[in-house]
């Protein structure tokens, strides 16, 4: 696990993935082979620690999955590619596990992302219902789960202008009432629809944003993909009332 802590850092990723094994093998290959070796003995087994390997490797791999210059390795890597697909539907749970580290996403979320960055993903269409109604711009917003708290303001200061409307994970935003909804694995999907019809997304940028592969997928589609306007927020910079 602190490799994955480590590889938040492109330098570092880079510099790991250089490195001579001595085999005829690279470092992408054998961390593929790796989780190969993994997702076999998991299969056969409830052992814990195979387990939390085969987690962390998820996420090391989708943090590599970033790097353009690695992505056709990946991709041309049959097995590995009908692995990971398999662990989209994985039901490992690993949560309530005593050692898991809380900066590592699940096995499906992990891979999940994998695969939206090494394949191409058609962009969603919105639809007339999407657009008809809407007399606002919409604002989306992109953050951890650990300034929850400075969101939650920030999204009451936003509704009190009256100027936007706002998506964000936690809220459905249907005309003028709020819905609940569970943040879950399953709300990529939904996350990445809200990029595509924003007007603008605003970042909440803070260290916690910076280290999750989340937060990064979701800047990356927005800038890199969708070429959004970018509003960054730094919660640590701004004055309370």
């Amino acid at each position: 696990t602190v490799l994955t802590r480590l590889f938040v850092n492109d330098e570092i990723v880079d510099y790991v993935l250089s490195q001579d094994l001595g085999t005829k093998s690279n470092v992408v290959e054998f961390f593929c082979q790796l989780l190969i070796k993994f997702y076999n003995l998991t299969r056969d087994s409830n052992n814990k620690s195979d387990q939390l390997t085969l987690l962390s490797l998820c996420n090391l791999l989708w943090s590599i999955s970033f790097q353009v210059k690695y992505k056709d390795e990946l991709k041309n890597n049959s097995v590995f590619m009908t692995i990971i697909k398999l662990l989209t539907n994985d039901n490992i749970d690993l949560t309530k596990h005593e050692y898991m580290p809380r900066h590592l996403s699940s096995i499906r979320k992990a891979t999940e992302g994998l695969l939206w960055n090494l394949e191409d993903k058609p962009l969603h269409v919105a639809t007339p219902l999407i657009t008809a109604h809407r007399s606002r711009p919409l604002a989306m917003i992109s953050y951890s789960h650990a300034n929850i708290l400075f969101c939650k303001q920030l999204v009451d200061k936003i509704r009190l202008m009256e100027q936007f409307d706002v998506w964000i994970d936690y809220l459905n935003y249907e005309l003028t009432n709020y819905t609940s909804v569970t943040h879950s694995d399953d709300i990529w999907e939904e996350i990445a629809e809200a990029i595509e019809i924003a007007s603008v997304v605003i970042l909440i940028v803070s260290k916690e944003y910076y280290d999750s592969k989340s937060c990064r997928q979701e800047l990356s589609y927005a800038s890199d993909v969708l070429k959004k306007r970018i509003i960054p927020i730094y919660p640590n910079t701004v004055q309370k009332e």
